[in-house]
């Protein structure tokens, strides 16, 4: 059975949000990663798609509490 939907976490390098994303990514969902350090999404995502090479992971680094910023980033 193919999942339809998608799993966008905030906080996503952090215990939770990490532990959320493998199991999406595990359950077969595409996910969007959420942070502020591009550098920690790098590696997470790296790390998520060795572990399952059919994960589809795209990231985002951005502080939510930058209103303007936070908009940008979402007409990416």
């Amino acid at each position: 059975m193919k999942n339809t939907g998608a799993f966008i976490i905030t906080g996503a390098t952090g215990g939770l949000g990490s532990a959320l994303a493998y199991e999406a990514v595990e359950a077969g969902f595409p996910v969007a990663l959420i942070a502020r350090s591009k550098a920690n999404l790098a590696s997470l995502k790296s790390t998520l798609q060795k572990w399952r090479p059919s994960a589809r992971v795209s990231i985002h680094a951005v502080d939510l509490r930058n209103e303007s910023k936070t908009d940008k980033e979402i007409q990416k």
